[in-house]
């Protein structure tokens, strides 16, 4: 059996013209042993610590605890194609501050993850995640949400020169503890790319976006309840080399 570790740091910092700015630290501890040749078998510690700021508002830091299970198997289907499986449970402590009372409030709630992907032929595969866990919308409200997380993604080679990819997204939450509320959003991309040589491509996407918030009561002002986003872009991709000369 093979063992392997793995720790990982980031920082991030969000604005917002004052509404809704907030500020990120988190790390992750990753333990993960080989089963045989196809299998896997871990543990995770995720912990992050988030300050939100609004000036309608107190701010409310917030800390989750996350810990997980995780087993993955791999299978190949043939030599240029392959199946991957993954499952994974725990369970989330959270700890922030009351909207109301402005006390301390801590909850916790199970989390998982399902994970499926596989090669449809040498150059195009699908892949299908499930996803259940804590986070607080940007910009949207200060309360945090006990999410599930659906996505479908898709995608592969158009010829010689072509790549096609296509994603759609789903996620419903509802407000943890004392919040009120919950909410949906969708969202679907098609992007289709094209190399004109060996250093431009030209690439064409459509992404539509929607959300439905429902009885959430601490909302950020002037947000609308429902939204429903259609966007379109072009543009060219370069490639140069660091040194030297294609």
């Amino acid at each position: 059996p093979i063992a392997r570790r793995c720790f990982e740091a980031d920082i991030a910092s969000r604005f917002d013209d004052g509404n809704g700015d907030s500020d990120t630290v988190s790390g992750l501890l990753n333990y993960r042993r080989t089963i045989g040749q196809r299998s896997t078998l871990g543990t995770v510690y995720n912990y992050s610590s988030t300050l939100v700021e609004s000036p309608l508002a107190p701010s409310r830091p917030r800390q989750n605890h996350d810990v997980a299970l995780n087993y993955a198997i791999s299978h190949r289907l043939t030599p240029s194609r392959q199946m991957a499986v993954s499952l994974g449970g725990g369970a989330t402590q959270v700890d922030t501050i009351s909207a109301s009372t402005l006390g301390p409030l801590s909850y916790s709630t199970p989390s998982g993850q399902a994970n499926f992907r596989i090669d449809l032929t040498r150059s195009w595969n699908l892949a299908l995640d499930y996803a259940r866990g804590v986070s607080v919308i940007d910009g949207v409200s200060l309360d945090s949400f006990v999410t599930d997380n659906v996505s479908l993604r898709g995608g592969g080679d158009l010829g010689s020169r072509g790549d096609l990819a296509a994603s759609v997204n789903w996620t419903t939450g509802r407000a943890g503890a004392e919040g009120a509320g919950t909410y949906e959003s969708y969202t679907g991309i098609l992007q289709l790319q094209f190399a004109l040589n060996r250093w431009m491509d030209t690439m064409a996407s459509y992404t539509f976006y929607a959300y439905r918030l429902n009885g959430v009561t601490t909302i950020s002002p002037g947000l609308v309840t429902n939204l429903d986003r259609h966007a379109v872009r072009v543009g060219l991709t370069f490639r140069l080399p660091i040194y030297g000369q294609y």
